[in-house]
């Protein structure tokens, strides 16, 4: 979550007759992966943003029924949030832990993932000076952390890792965070096939995101549309503020399609953020 930028006004959605979700398109193709990424809003829901998640959590749901992605990555998901959505979304499993203690109290950057892949191999560290415990913290009081994940997908046999974080609010912090992480990811996964997920409390153009993008990631979106400009994916109260979440992909993936989740039904939307919706293959090896 991010702070509202100066000089932006509530912006209320008007309230009216509730529509249905919007429909999307079938997968582009059977063999491909789908990848969701969302900030799903932590469950207290306390203060400004009045979205509380007794009121949404119905709506999110709904619109995981309808995108059903071979995993969906989340961030400030609280432990009561993942088993809400594992049993109103059967089919799935998942990985992480909380950020507070390393078992289930505080938010989850949660891996969820179907049927169709096998986990090998998964871990928590911390954007810290103690990245294997939950002692110490760059952020001031809030502890950042990255859940990751090797997998094999068994139609087709390719082994790839996933990163989902949630950087610091700080923007020095951001800046160790980046380090740590990129030297962890290579760390983690030595054969590459790295896919980094997230929440980066910064936008395009950013130190992190320069680093990201220098280690050989790209930024889904691009790779897609090849524009410059990306989508705003926080927003305050329906109104798009700032571009700051992004699925970064390496060289050997082709993206089939990149579709921003931002469904709002009536006055009510599932989160402070909207998902990234991101189908791709790997590429046959030569």
């Amino acid at each position: 979550m991010k702070a509202p930028a100066s000089g932006w006004a509530p912006y209320e959605v008007p309230a009216g007759k509730p529509k249905p979700l919007a429909k999307v398109p079938p997968r582009v193709k059977q063999s491909s992966l789908t990848l969701l990424d969302w900030n799903i809003q932590v469950g207290s829901d306390a203060g400004v943003f009045k979205n509380h998640w007794k009121q949404r959590k119905d709506l999110l749901v709904r619109v995981l029924r309808r995108e059903t992605p071979d995993i969906l990555c989340v961030q400030e998901g609280m432990k009561e949030q993942i088993d809400f959505i594992r049993s109103a979304v059967p089919g799935y499993s998942y990985v992480g832990v909380g950020r507070d203690d390393g078992n289930q109290s505080g938010e989850h950057c949660a891996i969820l993932y179907s049927k169709r892949l096998e986990v090998l191999d998964h871990g928590t560290f911390w954007l810290s000076d103690t990245p294997d415990s939950p002692e110490n913290t760059w952020d001031a009081i809030f502890k950042r952390i990255c859940t990751w994940a090797r997998f094999r997908d068994l139609p087709t046999g390719n082994k790839f890792c996933i990163f989902n974080t949630h950087f610091p609010l700080l923007p020095e912090a951001r800046d160790k965070a980046v380090k740590l992480l990129l030297n962890r990811m290579v760390t983690e996964c030595p054969r590459g096939n790295m896919i980094l997920v997230g929440d980066f409390n910064c936008e395009p153009g950013s130190g992190p995101w320069k680093a990201i993008e220098k280690s050989g990631l790209k930024d889904a979106e691009y790779l897609f549309s090849k524009k410059v400009q990306r989508s705003r994916t926080y927003h305050l109260y329906g109104k798009p503020t700032n571009a700051i979440d992004a699925v970064f992909l390496p060289s050997n993936v082709r993206v089939l399609r990149h579709r921003i989740v931002n469904d709002i039904v009536g006055n009510r939307y599932p989160s402070d953020h909207f998902g990234t919706h991101v189908e791709f293959e790997f590429l046959p090896s030569n």
